[in-house]
């Protein structure tokens, strides 16, 4: 089969498994750029994005306060507490927005935000022009009576805005050119896109291969690598400015579950601390470090501009 981005025929096809239904997929890899391509969309797809599904839980009681604590620190990063909360347990999304030197005046668009837990906490400290879509939540969500996230596909939205960024929700799109055209048409001018995406050009895929657990079959539909996404962007009239590899110990202990044979999205908690402790004691956080530092991490941030900017 040709490349979905790349258009060469030199491919190979993979086929991986989840864990939690059984059903195996069938991918396309190139062995030009790199790219992970889902070859089918399940007919019955909605089984593979319960209401389980990570991005669309909430945390409450006394568990929201201490995640209150960490999230504050890490966008505004003046709380001890928060401070120690977030070096034992990140929120990676949060953290990421460094990237952007983001300013309370700006305006900022969530594409497929779940939950919206983020933008909530950037509303909570005074970035009142954040807004995320979500296409999948059951409703729309506000906060403090003014809406949060927005019930609606990328392809509704007509506001522009200064940044836009999507966590770990790119893999999943089906048709990723298309979105990332709505991009280019949803910025200003010198506006900012962020990418943050589970990455084929990695340690871990190079590892676990299929029981990476970053695959993900068949909730990640395109699996990208560096090259394979600035031939995308080129496509659309964009230009990755950056690209930062935020990989973590996940890649290891996640991978070390679906291995074994768990589902990442349904497995104990209890099967999870086990595995957690165990990735503390090998030090895999720091391997993860070094990995990202050789630029094999297996997730990564892409700041994306439009082409015609400097």
């Amino acid at each position: 089969m040709i490349c979905k981005v790349c258009n060469s025929e030199n491919t190979k096809q993979i086929v991986a498994k989840d864990n939690g239904t059984g059903n195996s997929f069938s991918y396309t890899n190139c062995n030009d750029c790199g790219l992970l391509a889902l070859n089918e969309i399940p007919h019955n797809y909605s089984i593979y994005y319960s209401d389980n599904y990570y991005s669309f839980k909430t945390a409450g009681g006394i568990l929201q306060k201490i995640k209150l604590l960490r999230d504050k620190y890490e966008v505004v990063g003046n709380n001890f507490i928060g401070k120690v909360i977030a070096l034992l347990q990140p929120n990676q999304n949060l953290k990421s927005l460094k990237n952007l030197y983001l300013n309370k005046e700006d305006s900022l668009l969530d594409i497929g935000c779940g939950a919206g837990n983020e933008i909530k906490v950037l509303r909570q400290l005074g970035f009142s022009k954040t807004i995320g879509i979500d296409p999948f939540i059951n409703q729309p969500l506000y906060f403090n009576d003014k809406l949060l996230v927005d019930k609606k596909d990328i392809n509704d939205v007509m506001e522009k805005y200064n940044f836009i960024t999507m966590h770990h929700s790119f893999e999943h799109v089906i048709e990723p050119l298309f979105v990332l055209e709505k991009i280019n048409d949803l910025m200003i001018e010198d506006g900012v896109a962020m990418i943050r995406i589970p990455v084929a050009n990695s340690y871990a895929l190079e590892t676990y291969g299929t029981n990476w657990v970053q695959f993900d079959a068949p909730r990640h539909v395109f699996l990208h690598t560096s090259k394979s996404m600035k031939i995308l962007c080129s496509k659309a009239g964009l230009e990755i400015k950056k690209i930062i590899y935020d990989s973590t110990a996940f890649q290891f202990w996640g991978s070390n579950l679906v291995k074994a044979g768990y589902s990442i999205h349904n497995v104990s908690k209890t099967r999870v601390l086990q595995e957690r402790v165990r990735s503390f004691f090998r030090r895999d956080s720091a391997r993860a470090k070094q990995i990202n530092r050789n630029a094999k991490g297996d997730q990564a941030i892409f700041i994306i501009k439009k082409s015609n900017l400097k």
